[in-house]
């Protein structure tokens, strides 16, 4: 496992161009954008889709011949791949938070509270996102190789967009818009049962991802 950790920062490292790039992207959001949401879930969904990128990396030129050649284990692959983009996803996110905290010092001399709840609701959403991302993509490309997963991709890209579009502009029955409802549900006593709910769904759709993906790498060929 952690030879597998290394190797896959050791290829992240490789496209620094790429990372340098997105890094600065990010930045630029992060000091000239006044809705932090928007930089932080970019940011941890963009380093994160670089992260389940080294699936494509090490099926380049059918590298994979040689890096199953070793002591490796398929089910150890698949499993690396989940935890590396995890790792990829918290570090990020906390470094992203962190830039625009500072960002947010540096231009008003404070941090109020409304910019920390565009701030939690950019992380959560960037969290989620990712975590649906890694459950949905990820046994997609490592069964399909990279096209496919680049498909499902767009597909969680359309859906991105379509959620943000609904959240800015759709009201709630009871004249509230999302994000009122959202700010509600977050500081009210029901938020411990919404939050313990989601994290349960997520773990759960996160193990079966994990299951089917073990399952798929033990069936490969190489």
């Amino acid at each position: 496992m952690k030879t597998l950790l290394i190797k896959d920062f050791m290829l992240v490292k490789s496209q620094k161009r790429s990372v340098i790039y997105m890094a600065l992207l990010v930045m630029a959001f992060a000091i000239f954008n006044m809705n932090p949401s928007f930089a932080i879930s970019y940011g941890v969904i963009a380093f994160s889709i670089i992260a389940i990128n080294t699936i494509a990396y090490d099926e380049y030129e059918h590298s994979n011949l040689y890096l199953f050649s070793m002591p490796i284990e398929k089910d150890t692959y698949a499993i690396e791949k989940y935890i590396f983009s995890g790792i990829v996803m918290l570090v990020s996110g906390t470094i992203i938070s962190a830039v625009i905290v500072i960002a947010e010092l540096i231009k008003h001399q404070t941090v109020d509270s409304q910019f920390l709840f565009e701030l939690r609701c950019g992380m959560i959403a960037g969290l989620i996102i990712t975590v649906v991302m890694l459950i949905l993509t990820i046994p997609v490309q490592l069964k399909y190789g990279l096209e496919k997963g680049r498909i499902m991709l767009f597909g969680i890209a359309i859906f991105i967009v379509l959620g943000v579009f609904m959240l800015e502009n759709l009201d709630l029955p009871n004249g509230m818009s999302v994000l009122e409802q959202m700010e509600k549900w977050m500081s009210g006593q029901t938020s411990v049962v919404i939050w313990g709910c989601t994290i349960v769904a997520g773990i759960l759709a996160l193990t079966v991802s994990v299951m089917i993906s073990r399952k798929i790498m033990e069936r490969k060929e190489f």
